[in-house]
């Protein structure tokens, strides 16, 4: 059985110790994923500064939340994947060398895509995904092959973000024009991730820019 390592959280606004791990064994609907890559998003460090603010740390603590690695064990239950294939995914305490992640929280990684670029997109695109077609937000209808434009425009402000971009690119996935707000470097990008219009949120004239290109139209969401 290989060893694991993982970095732990021993207590409240302290650094992170590296210590052996139990070595994962998957349940029926878990794929074991050897980490080449792991991302530290903000709520990372808010739980190491803030601790046991968050009910559901205890000490000692495994943080992380988005994983990138190979499948290396499979789960009785396991359709989707097979051992080494190259798999980004989100699952609590991704702070280790090998992970159980849950089958529908996998995705392949295409080959052009590194396990570091990887890795930044879980928690990215599941904060986008819950935005956007939750029923608990706004409950779109979600995106498939060969959706056409609804005739329907939703703004993002801020789309040059993590999870701004990952909106945009849904959001025109599931047939919605998108107007986005940035900084005027990133204007060519979004326009390339698929906004029709890109505007500067520092301009002095943003809400009348924002009112005349959505005239007319019907205005899903403004997105922050």
């Amino acid at each position: 059985m290989s060893e694991n390592k993982a970095a732990y959280l021993v207590a409240v606004n302290t650094p992170l110790e590296l210590k052996s791990a139990p070595y994962p064994e998957p349940e029926d609907d878990q794929v074991i994923v050897k980490n080449h890559a792991v991302a530290l998003n903000p709520v990372d460090c808010a739980q190491q500064k803030l601790g046991t603010y968050f009910p559901w740390l205890k000490f000692p603590a495994i943080l992380g939340s988005d994983v990138s690695g190979q499948v290396v064990a499979l789960g009785s239950g396991i359709t989707k994947f097979k051992i080494g294939d190259r798999v980004a995914g989100s699952t609590m305490g991704s702070f280790q060398e090998y992970v159980p992640v849950k089958e529908y929280s996998c995705a392949k990684i295409p080959d052009n895509i590194s396990y570091e670029k990887a890795a930044t997109l879980p928690l990215c695109l599941s904060v986008a995904v819950k935005a956007l077609f939750h029923p608990e937000y706004l409950a779109l209808d979600l995106p498939a092959p060969g959706t056409e434009s609804n005739g329907k425009v939703i703004l993002i402000w801020g789309g040059s973000t993590s999870v701004g971009c990952s909106i945009v690119q849904l959001a025109k996935a599931a047939g919605f024009e998108v107007i986005a707000t940035a900084s005027p470097r990133n204007f060519d990008y979004l326009k390339k991730l698929g906004a029709s219009q890109v505007f500067d949120y520092n301009s002095t004239s943003i809400k009348q820019e924002l009112l005349a290109a959505v005239q007319g139209k019907t205005l899903v969401q403004l997105s922050l």
